[in-house]
C-alpha cells in the first residue's frame, strides 16, 4: 500500500458552501455590531454565527467521511491512499476560530454592554 505525497489539487470552488457560511458568520457579527451595538441583540446574533460555523464544519466532516470511504475502497482495490487537501485544513481552522469567537459573543455579548 502506498500513500500519495503532497496535497491533492482541489479547486477552491469545491468548498464554496463552507466559505459562504463562514463569511456569513463573520458578516452577521459585524453587521449586528454596527446596527445594534453591544447588547442583547449582539449576543443573540452571536449564537447564529456559531450555528453557521457548526454547519460549515459539518459539511467538511461529511466530505471527510466520504474521502475516508473512498480511500478504503481505493486501498483495497489499488493499494493507493490519498491525503486531504489544504483547503480542508484551512476551513476547519477558520470554523474553529470563528466558532470560538461566536461562542464568546453569545455568552458575553450582553454583559459587555453593561
Amino acid at each position: 500500500m502506498s500513500i500519495i505525497r503532497g496535497y491533492p489539487d482541489v479547486s477552491w470552488t469545491f468548498y464554496w458552501k463552507e466559505y459562504a457560511l463562514l463569511t456569513l458568520s463573520i458578516g452577521i457579527s459585524i453587521a449586528t455590531y454596527f446596527i445594534f451595538g453591544l447588547g442583547p441583540r449582539f449576543s443573540q446574533f452571536g449564537s447564529l454565527s456559531l450555528f453557521f460555523c457548526a454547519v460549515s464544519e459539518f459539511l467538511i466532516l461529511a466530505k471527510a467521511n466520504q474521502k475516508h470511504l473512498n480511500n478504503a475502497a481505493r486501498a483495497v482495490e489499488e493499494g493507493v491512499i490519498c491525503i486531504f487537501s489544504k483547503q480542508d485544513k484551512y476551513i476547519s481552522i477558520a470554523a474553529l476560530i470563528i466558532g470560538l469567537i461566536s461562542t464568546i459573543i453569545w455568552g458575553f455579548g450582553a454583559p459587555i454592554s453593561t
